[in-house]
């Protein structure tokens, strides 16, 4: 017998892992790892962005104390109030309405705001008057779809309004007059 030992062949290496499989992901477009980070970090610089609004179409009130304006804030323009001696404080939204307004006018007696609101941006626009508590919401205008132009309300007349509209189809414009605080036909001057 051979006294030096026999050399044993080593053990195999055991055989390497299978590659991993990546998860499930519930939304295959979501992103992940660096790019979640990234998308994170761009979403934070853009807020700024896309959370801003604008005011437009500033008008005191016939005291000089409040301010009536339209702000996309909500999204859409909407009719808003604030107080012009506090311009730190938050506005209030005057009407709770999913269409869009223009053309604010706060009324010579200092009690309402007359404004434009068309339905689903159809441009056939209507004028409205709202007290400036949010109430009694009249619409001046019902009955014939025009697309009607701003209008005017004469200081020498403060309980008419003026305006100019048309039918989508029609190429001419008609002059009206109508009453700035009741709901009532318009009648056409020129």
């Amino acid at each position: 017998v051979d006294p030096t030992p026999t050399p044993t062949a080593p053990d195999p290496a055991p055989p390497p892992p299978p590659p991993q499989q990546p998860e499930a992901n519930a939304n295959p477009d979501a992103p992940s790892g660096a790019d979640a980070k990234r998308d994170a970090e761009l979403s934070a610089r853009a807020a700024g962005y896309i959370d801003a609004f604008t005011n437009s179409e500033g008008a005191l009130t016939r005291d000089g104390k409040r301010v009536v304006f339209v702000s996309t804030r909500d999204g859409i323009p909407q009719l808003y109030i604030a107080d012009a001696g506090k311009p730190q404080a938050a506005p209030t939204r005057l009407l709770t309405t999913t269409e869009r307004v223009t053309s604010v006018y706060p009324t010579k007696d200092g009690k309402a705001v007359l404004f434009r609101s068309d339905k689903g941006a159809d441009e056939h626009w209507s004028i409205f008057r709202v007290g400036l508590d949010g109430k009694g919401l009249i619409e001046l205008t019902a009955g014939e779809r025009l697309n009607r132009d701003g209008f005017v309300v004469p200081d020498g007349a403060p309980d008419k309004l003026f305006f100019s509209a048309r039918k989508m189809a029609e190429s001419r414009s008609t002059v009206y007059v109508a009453s700035a605080v009741k709901a009532e036909p318009a009648k056409a001057l020129y």
